[in-house]
């Protein structure tokens, strides 16, 4: 096997520089565009155990967050403890992580998208994958629809790759999803 990168494992504050991931937003429906990445990597204020990527502030949205320990409850969902979720902006904004390519090769990615049960509702949203600005596909995740898959990608140094999560048809509440995301350099 050649080196590996698991977003559930290497988010954390040193990894906002140090790392292939970044965390931002995109706009742009039906083809998001204008990555911007998040400043800054901070602890919920209501609850220490939730690490949250953001775009300035506690608790702003879009956000991507990840428990710290075990499954901790946010917003009424449980958060999977190895997995990171993605939620929406009541703007259009759309949740996005980049995998930066830190070398010319071929990489394998296997992801999973899943909505998350957050006792009211489950999240209705779309899923986008890009490759170098481009949708490679999308999907609609709900309570009956989940996205797994495996796929393979010649990218040369720097070039990107971006997972993306939009609010669905019935707004932006509720709508986190979860993502367990792998990432090999054959």
């Amino acid at each position: 096997r050649g080196q590996t990168w698991n977003l559930g494992e290497d988010f954390h504050a040193r990894s906002m520089g140090n790392s292939p991931w970044r965390y931002g937003w995109m706009s742009g429906l039906p083809n998001p565009t204008g990555f911007t990445r998040f400043a800054m990597l901070t602890r919920s204020e209501h609850s220490r155990r939730i690490v949250m990527a953001v775009p300035g502030g506690n608790m702003s949205l879009p956000c991507i967050l990840k428990s710290a320990g075990d499954d901790t409850k946010w917003q009424g969902s449980y958060l999977p403890s190895k997995q990171v979720v993605m939620m929406p902006g009541p703007n259009g904004e759309q949740a996005a992580v980049r995998f930066h390519a830190p070398a010319t090769g071929r990489y394998a990615f296997r992801f999973h998208f899943a909505p998350l049960n957050n006792e009211s509702k489950w999240s209705t949203t779309e899923a986008i994958v890009l490759v170098n600005g481009l949708v490679w596909e999308r999907l609609e995740i709900n309570k009956d629809q989940h996205w797994m898959d495996a796929s393979e990608f010649e990218l040369f140094h720097g070039e990107n790759v971006e997972f993306v999560i939009t609010h669905g048809a019935d707004g932006w509440e509720g709508d986190g999803t979860a993502l367990t995301l792998e990432v090999e350099r054959m």
